[in-house]
């Protein structure tokens, strides 16, 4: 069996809120699999130390944080946090080189119309070389709205003859 570093989680907050991780280590194979579980580890302990915490900015420094440092190998980590309101309808995010999320916004006659890009990228997370740059920002969602985000493993999915999956047929 083959393993890698996709990996997701998600976690329903007070007062209607939720949190959404997406994160891909770097390479395959066990070693990425590993720093992925570290990284889910991480945003599942601060949850335990307190809700509070759970900002989109905040789980991505505890990932960073988190893999740094881990063994020999030098495996880096694109990830995307964010933050949702049910309330308000605002989407607080923070990205580290993970693909561009869509929003697909729900148009007059009740029909999803062209995705359009949360443009935020940053640094990978993990960078022995670098300090942590990832970008932050926010958008409002509207009933209906369709929220997508990714890793590249959707993307880069390859059929029997070779051809990639790839972004234009994902939106």
């Amino acid at each position: 069996a083959a393993c890698g570093g996709d990996w997701w989680t998600y976690r329903k907050l007070s007062g209607g809120k939720m949190l959404l991780v997406v994160g891909d280590a770097t390479g395959h194979g066990v070693h990425s699999a590993m720093i992925a579980g570290t990284a889910r580890g991480a945003v599942e302990a601060l949850a335990e130390v307190d809700e509070r915490l759970l900002t989109p900015g905040q789980v991505l420094k505890a990932i960073d944080s988190a893999i740094r440092n881990v063994g020999d190998h030098h495996v880096m980590m694109t990830a995307f946090a964010a933050s949702f309101d049910s309330a308000t309808g605002a989407l607080v995010y923070a990205n580290a080189g993970q693909n561009f999320p869509y929003v697909m916004r729900m148009g007059p006659d009740r029909t999803l119309e062209d995705a359009t890009i949360i443009a935020a990228s940053g640094n990978p997370l993990g960078d022995r070389r670098a300090a942590m740059d990832v970008r932050h920002g926010q958008t409002q969602l509207h009933p209906g709205d369709l929220f997508v985000c990714f890793t590249d493993g959707l993307v880069e999915r390859q059929n029997k003859t070779g051809k990639l999956f790839g972004d234009r047929r994902l939106r």
